[in-house]
């Protein structure tokens, strides 16, 4: 499995909706039942947010973020996605 680094952008301001929130919540809830995100967190200004995502190729992660609610809903207007290379001794730290 590869980990790809998602970045969301450009969040729009105010409050988030109850329902937006529980969709959130329920995708947060099916990446951990599946294993398929490492990290999903926000920075502390809430102008951007960060998710790891664990799966087989890009095209499942483009799928994963283009189902986030966040990006549907139009939460945050754009994102970034790249592939994450860990150094680790597996692959002798990239050497």
């Amino acid at each position: 499995m590869k980990k790809f680094v998602a970045i969301l952008k450009e969040k729009r301001t105010g409050e988030l909706s109850e329902h937006l929130l529980r969709r959130h919540v329920d995708q947060l809830r099916k990446f951990q039942a599946e294993r398929q995100a490492a990290v999903v967190r926000t920075f502390r200004d809430s102008s951007q947010a960060i998710r790891i995502l664990i799966c087989d190729h890009f095209g499942e992660a483009t799928a994963i973020m283009e189902s986030d609610p966040f990006n549907q809903d139009g939460d945050y207007a754009s994102y970034g996605l790249k592939e994450l290379l860990e150094a680790n001794e597996d692959n002798n730290w990239l050497m």
